[in-house]
């Protein structure tokens, strides 16, 4: 059958209309904005043919802006095809080489895209109200009564009545109230039956325990442990450095939700440290093993995070005493990114492993002391001696000068022993495995990223303290947005005074300083025992020759 593009255009010579077989006449009329032809519903073959579907730049859509360097030659063969077709447009509508256009009440410019005045002119033009009854005339017209809402006066709250005020606070995670969790506990499968025995105030006796499941005869274990508050169920348990913690009895339905935000959106963890976050917070029968599962199950973490090899690690490291006593710095390079950044500055305080690492372009003198004074002594105060390696960036005129402005003494390490500025070194491994946890597309922006990969790595627990480096540090517990899901699960505050404040806060401190140099001392001796007994050292005597 003969269509309309195999038929001859010259058969009735008559502007803007070409006709089918049956002498049907296609009407094509031309459009304004962006020079293309917009035509009735007749006409959208002639108009798919005019402009091939290979050629993106000339694409057949309703409104096509032909802008780009090949311009005049993209709008040559526009013209040209139109021709061929014997397609005709009205010069009166047609607009070139124009500085902006309006298009569906937008204005585009080499600019970019605008709101176009007029749709916004009856409002700037709003006449102001003298007084209230002329404000309420024209806030609702009587000659223009509301014709999307018939019964608006029904949905519009009444200003006469009361406003509830909620006491929760607003955040950025979804949290959920005492009465959410109350709800939820209720639901439980494990928690409801462990529920029916507290309410009437007395454990189950043998008989009863012997239909019970094995997850609620758990529970019933922590029964001297378990606590009521608000009609929520916790178990109270004690740290090593004499914090009270209320661990929420955490229903089913958010083991999953919790483990993405303690694992997945926390820096993609280990099994030790996400067990920890956990454990802070709240308590499930199994919680152990659930964390190592989904820890192991992990995609991101299968694909990124390799098998290392076993090697014997330097034992002996810097000793401190107290935060900001020691500030161990030193340099680390990562693959370039789009910002042209490749080198990051970490800066870790020895005593607390609180860390802190900025991206920068080179590893200059001065990007290192504007670094140091920028990101550590402004935000944090001034340690009393910095230890690094001996990088001519760090042994510097420039660096001394700055110690010597700020009194702080400056020590470094002996020439390629990278082992004696272990603490740095040990962050940077992590560092890596952390940003070979982000998927490619955040790779490849890896620096807006770090900050939040550091600080997971600063709220969770460090091996060799056993406390976190944030704790240590300031004193207080980290927030993280898994507190905003699971309610208060921090230690509660029951100071009355500033005085009282502070003697609790030194006490608190002093604690967890003992904690750390228990902890620290018998991780040290567990570790040289395990590096003894699985590598021998072979000691070089003197004269003997190596191979």
């Amino acid at each position: 059958m003969e269509t309309v593009l195999d038929q001859s255009v010259s058969r009735v010579n008559k502007p803007n209309y070409q006709f089918t077989a049956d002498g049907q006449p296609i009407c094509l009329r031309c459009r304004k904005p962006g020079h293309v032809l917009r035509q009735c519903r007749q006409g959208q073959r002639p108009q798919a043919s005019s402009i091939p579907s290979d050629r993106p730049e000339c694409s057949p859509a309703p409104a096509a802006v032909i802008s780009s360097e090949q311009h005049l030659q993209r709008l040559e063969m526009v013209l040209s095809r139109f021709q061929m077709k014997g397609l005709k447009a009205k010069m009166s509508k047609c607009h070139f080489f124009q500085k902006e256009v309006q298009y569906l009440g937008h204005r585009v410019s080499s600019e970019g895209v605008a709101t176009d005045p007029d749709k916004i002119s009856a409002v700037e033009n709003w006449r102001v109200p003298r007084d209230v009854t002329e404000y309420s005339d024209q806030d609702v017209p009587q000659e223009q009564p509301n014709q999307h809402a018939n019964t608006s006066s029904n949905i519009s709250p009444d200003v006469e009545k009361p406003v509830v005020v909620a006491q929760q606070k607003i955040g950025v995670f979804p949290s959920r109230s005492p009465d959410d969790l109350a709800t939820l506990q209720d639901a439980d499968l494990t928690i409801e039956v462990f529920l029916s025995f507290w309410k009437r105030g007395k454990p189950p006796n043998m008989e009863e325990r012997l239909l019970l499941s094995k997850d609620v005869k758990r529970l019933v274990q922590q029964w001297d442990r378990i606590l009521e508050k608000e009609g929520v169920l916790y178990r109270q348990v004690t740290a090593p450095h004499g914090e009270v913690y209320a661990q929420l009895l955490l229903p089913m339905c958010l083991h999953e939700e919790l483990l993405n935000n303690l694992h997945d959106k926390h820096g993609h963890q280990g099994v030790r440290r996400t067990t920890d976050l956990a454990r802070q917070r709240c308590y499930w029968p199994g919680m152990g093993a659930d964390v190592e599962n989904h820890c192991r199950s992990c995609q991101r973490c299968v694909l990124s995070k390799a098998v290392q090899p076993g090697v014997k690690t330097y034992q002996g490291t810097l000793l401190a005493t107290q935060p900001m006593e020691i500030l161990a710095i030193d340099f680390t390079l990562l693959e370039p990114a789009t910002d042209g950044k490749e080198n990051v500055l970490v800066m870790t305080d020895v005593f607390s492993k609180y860390t802190q690492a900025v991206p920068t372009k080179d590893q200059t003198a001065l990007t290192v002391a504007k670094v140091l004074v920028d990101s550590w002594f402004n935000r944090f105060g001034v340690p009393k001696r910095i230890h690094s390696d001996q990088g001519r960036n760090f042994e510097s005129a420039l660096i001394r000068q700055v110690c010597q402005l700020y009194g702080i003494e400056k020590s470094r390490t002996t020439p390629y022993h990278p082992q004696g500025n272990g603490q740095c070194e040990r962050f940077n491994r992590t560092l890596h495995d952390l940003l070979r946890s982000l998927p490619p597309e955040k790779k490849r922006v890896w620096p807006k990223y770090i900050s939040q990969l550091v600080w997971a790595y600063n709220t969770s627990a460090h091996r060799s303290t056993g406390n976190t480096p944030y704790s240590l540090m300031f004193g207080v517990p980290p927030r993280v947005p898994a507190d905003f899901l699971l309610g208060e699960g921090t230690p509660e505050d029951t100071t009355s005074s500033w005085d009282e404040w502070v003697q609790q806060h030194r006490e608190r401190l002093q604690v967890a300083r003992d904690v750390h140099e228990r902890t620290y001392n018998r991780q040290q001796t567990t570790d040289s025992n395990i590096t003894t007994s699985r590598h021998a050292m072979q000691v070089l005597q003197k004269d003997s020759w190596s191979t």
